[in-house]
């Protein structure tokens, strides 16, 4: 094989690989900021990757998003919101599950 044709398959193989830990960085500098989140929430999808991690009692998200489709190596979003104790994100949480098991027509209380 050519030193060209080997170069260039390097050079590729290292873009793959960057390529799966594109957002490896923020995230690290976000934890060191932040702390360790109180949720994390993660999607994959045909080279797709996003994860979001929630800082409830600190009314704070950060979304990470890299691989095919993404405008750049890594994109955050951030999204604020009002603070969420512990306490009140557990009552809500049991309000979901109770709804999501309720079915379509069925009294509930």
């Amino acid at each position: 094989m050519s030193f060209t044709k080997q170069a260039t398959w390097l050079l590729l193989v290292a873009v793959v690989l960057t390529g799966c830990f594109d957002c490896e960085g923020k995230m690290k500098d976000t934890r060191e900021l932040w702390g360790l989140p109180t949720e994390i929430e993660r999607f994959d999808s045909k080279g797709y990757h996003s994860e979001t991690w929630w800082y409830w009692s600190r009314g704070q998200s950060f979304t990470f998003t890299w691989g095919t489709d993404v405008s750049s190596a890594c994109d955050v979003s951030t999204y604020t919101f009002t603070p969420i104790s512990f306490k009140k994100q557990l009552e809500l949480e049991a309000l979901t599950n109770r709804r999501a098991r309720s079915t379509p027509g069925q009294k509930t209380g």
